[in-house]
């Protein structure tokens, strides 16, 4: 037996047991997997949506896109990661380069102003300091609601240090006024899961303020920075009503969005390390915590960003529209006796019958999405159902495609969907990317026909037999 050999068969056994880091990636796995990235967003033109805030013409500049891809084998070990940038100074796209700790310091990540997206007045502050040689630079866009996964993981660590307990009574005073979170008064649990599941503003701004007693806040930037996800932060929020969430104070980006989902899905031995040089693993929450947390993650009533399904069967413009996403089950708990999403405490009733799409669906996804008028994004965990082909795999986009932007149809037909309050207030092209990917992973022939389906001109994903679907007016920060 050669030297290197016995020295990468001992390496091998000691990541299986958890004494090594989970791997630097695999170099020729996350390539492929950055291609197949890059070629979903190519395929889908995300240039061409258009502006409602301008007349519905085309948007003047190519948007912000930020989609990061994290594959997981049967373990919930990384296999592969990939992190694709859109934008002015990338209109093609550009493929980041991934560590060995599954994530990149090789971008300069500042902070979001809508004033410079339209203009060019500079490019912002930074997010992480120290990086100002990076090749690469990219404005990272607005979390909206996905930042409240943030939110909801400090809290569990809070519970895991036996400061906070999930059946403790909490009331909220919501003053002073901020037009953003009524009184009203839950358990820890009960504010969670309105949080996380319909993304209520007032349950966050609930745990925020209690955050802010603990002087927790302070402790969930320091956790991410000791993870080594420094560019997710919550900066800002007022320590008397937990409002106050301007762009620029809350920070999040595609890869280390997708390394905290994977460390709350879970995998075996070390996850990746820290900048410290300890390791990080799923124990970083406890097992009861981690399961509570992906629970109510699944149970996010709104299919209808990468996934699409509360939109099942719904035919516009001579076709099924929204276009397929990711093939997600919609979780039962929000299907009245129609088969109708219907989501107490938004007004939502997405008037589709989803129970067909349901019968065919391949996935649940563990998600959290947001919407507001300058971002869209969506974040979460696929894994196949039983019988499906295999997939586990974490997904995080963020985009400054919000509400404002919307499918040229639409404009063609002198109607903004989102303000005639059709609830179609986003782009169509962030179902169309999941679905690309979606397929991209599972492999074989249907991912290849897919993506070059996408790419030949019409911008469409062909849907999955039985398997329709798009979105509604969440409207939510």
């Amino acid at each position: 037996m050669s030297a290197r050999l016995q020295a990468a068969m001992i390496a091998a056994a000691l990541v299986l047991a958890g004494a090594l880091p989970s791997a630097a990636p695999a170099q020729p796995a996350s390539d492929a997997l950055a291609a197949k990235v890059l070629a979903a967003v190519q395929a889908v033109h995300f240039e061409g949506v258009v502006d409602f805030g301008d007349g519905g013409r085309r948007i003047a500049h190519v948007p912000n896109v930020d989609v990061a891809v994290i594959a997981l084998d049967t373990q919930g070990r990384a296999t592969a990661a990939a992190n694709v940038l859109l934008s002015r100074d990338y209109p093609r796209g550009q493929v980041v380069p991934i560590d060995g700790n599954w994530g990149t310091t090789a971008v300069r990540f500042t902070r979001w102003r809508q004033s410079r997206f339209d203009g060019f007045q500079g490019r912002g502050t930074d997010i992480v300091g120290g990086r100002s040689q990076a090749p690469y630079q990219f404005m990272a866009p607005y979390p909206a609601s996905v930042f409240k996964v943030m939110v909801a993981y400090e809290v569990m660590r809070q519970v895991d240090r036996g400061r906070l307990h999930l059946a403790s009574r909490l009331g909220y005073a919501g003053r002073p006024a901020s037009g953003l979170c009524g009184p009203g008064a839950s358990t820890v649990r009960g504010w969670m899961d309105a949080m996380i599941t319909w993304s209520s503003n007032q349950a966050a701004c609930a745990l925020i303020v209690r955050l802010h007693r603990l002087g927790a806040i302070g402790a969930l930037n320091a956790d991410l920075r000791s993870l080594g996800l420094a560019t997710m932060q919550v900066t800002g929020t007022r320590a008397s009503n937990g409002a106050n969430w301007q762009d620029g104070a809350l920070n999040m980006t595609a890869l280390d969005t997708a390394r905290l989902f994977w460390l709350i899905d879970g995998g075996q031995g070390t996850l990746w390390h820290r900048p410290d040089g300890r390791a990080v693993t799923a124990g970083e929450l406890k097992p009861g915590s981690r399961a509570f947390l992906k629970r109510l993650l699944g149970q996010d009533a709104f299919a209808d960003t990468l996934s699409t399904t509360v939109w099942c069967g719904q035919r516009r413009f001579g076709r099924v529209y929204p276009a397929a996403g990711i093939p997600q089950l919609e979780p039962a708990r929000w299907l009245d006796r129609r088969g109708h999403v219907v989501v107490p405490g938004t007004g939502a009733d997405f008037g589709r019958d989803v129970r067909p799409c349901n019968g065919q669906a391949q996935v649940t996804f563990a998600h959290k999405i947001g919407l507001v008028d300058i971002a869209a994004s969506d974040a979460g965990i696929v894994t196949a159902l039983p019988g499906q082909p295999y997939r586990h795999y974490v997904i995080a986009m963020f985009t400054n495609l919000g509400s404002a932007y919307g499918d040229p149809d639409w404009s063609r037909a002198g109607v903004n969907p989102c303000g005639a309050s059709l609830g179609l207030c986003r782009t169509e092209k962030f179902a169309q990317l999941g679905g690309l990917i979606d397929a991209a992973l599972v492999g074989g022939r249907t991912a290849r026909h897919a993506v070059r389906g996408a790419a030949g001109g019409t911008g469409r994903v062909v849907a999955r037999p039985g398997w329709r679907p798009r979105p509604p007016p969440d409207g939510r920060p």
